[in-house]
């Protein structure tokens, strides 16, 4: 039932299994490196986030681990966090734990 991405090299489909916006181990590097945006930190901490709001940051790897790939339903609640996120433009940061 899940979205499988296409591993066009060997022809395999892979079904993205991760369930948050963001990774946790990308979560956990990008709060270790500070690299997290203001709506991302926890009561503005740029070490700080939680899995309700860090979302994934765009890269070009070929990541084809199932665990690292998020399926539809998962990037539907992440379009609408954001959406959310433009509707309160306003607020310096939004993350309370």
């Amino acid at each position: 039932d899940g979205y499988a991405e296409k591993d066009w090299p060997s022809g395999e489909a892979i079904l993205g299994s991760c369930q948050d916006m963001c990774p946790e181990s990308e979560r956990l590097e990008r709060e270790r490196k500070g690299d997290l945006d203001k709506y991302e930190r926890v009561d503005g901490d740029r070490n700080q986030t939680n899995k309700n709001l860090a979302v994934k940051k765009y890269t070009r790897t070929a990541e084809k681990e199932p665990f690292l790939i998020r399926p539809l339903p998962v990037l539907q609640t992440t379009m609408e966090h954001l959406l959310n996120l433009i509707d309160r433009d306003t607020v310096p940061y939004i993350g309370h734990a």
